[in-house]
């Protein structure tokens, strides 16, 4: 085997330090063990924050295959790229997917998951999904799409509060104001935007009536026709 490149599931300790094995011992109730990798002086290492098991409890019940990644007090753990090489190149990409089906099936495609933390007597954990930071120039869009499909129709996108409890729950479309200057909630058909909400109550039409006069009321033109100012 040739060191760092091998990844081994940890096990027993044994006597030969280039052979798998180390702390915590497998586990055989979830059949799992800490992941070993090279560690100094051709060892292997492993760490409790990076656990592999083949029984390990699911989000939504029963047990499965898995990893723990972080473990114990206080614990951050990051999955991330390495940064770009030279200042020519740009970020590396990190694509997360489900899986695929086989060619010819007409079974769906594996669903993704993505849930913040339960929890038993105070509030589950935020899931948030946020463009990229930059230092000096504009930061990262997020975008949140349906499907595509290359010969059928493509998915619809749902943003809804959620789903059990002992009420029902809101859905915020939030725009931002700094330094006195605040955005909008545009409503667009591909890159042709229809109406602009401002942060002043006032509603901007793209139909050529803008944001209309004193008085004037928003009226339909009949089907097919964009409403307006009137």
């Amino acid at each position: 085997m040739t060191l760092p490149f091998d990844w081994l599931i940890g096990g027993p300790p044994v006597a030969t330090p280039t052979v798998p094995g180390g702390t915590p011992p497998y586990n055989p109730t979830f059949q799992s063990g800490d992941v070993q990798y090279a560690g100094p002086n051709n060892t292997f290492a492993g760490s409790i924050n990076f656990i592999y098991g083949n029984a390990l409890p699911q989000p939504e019940g029963g047990t499965g295959p898995g990893l723990i990644l972080g473990s114990g007090p206080g614990v951050t753990f990051f999955v991330t790229t390495d940064e770009a090489y030279t200042t020519s190149d740009p970020g590396n990409e990190l694509i997360i997917a489900a899986g695929e089906t086989q060619s010819g099936s007409s079974q769906p495609g594996g669903e993704l998951f993505l849930l913040g933390g339960a929890s038993d007597l105070g509030m589950g954990g935020l899931m948030q999904v946020q463009g990229g930071t930059s230092a000096s120039g504009p930061g990262g869009d997020a975008v949140f799409q349906g499907g595509n499909s290359t010969g059928g129709i493509p998915g619809d996108a749902f943003v809804t509060g959620g789903q059990n409890g002992t009420q029902g729950a809101n859905v915020h479309l939030v725009m931002t104001e700094i330094n006195g200057i605040s955005g909008v909630v545009r409503i667009r058909v591909n890159s042709t935007p229809l109406i602009d909400f401002f942060a002043d109550g006032s509603i901007y039409l793209y139909d050529g009536s803008g944001f209309g006069t004193a008085g004037q009321h928003l009226t339909s033109q009949g089907p097919g026709q964009p409403v307006k100012w009137a």
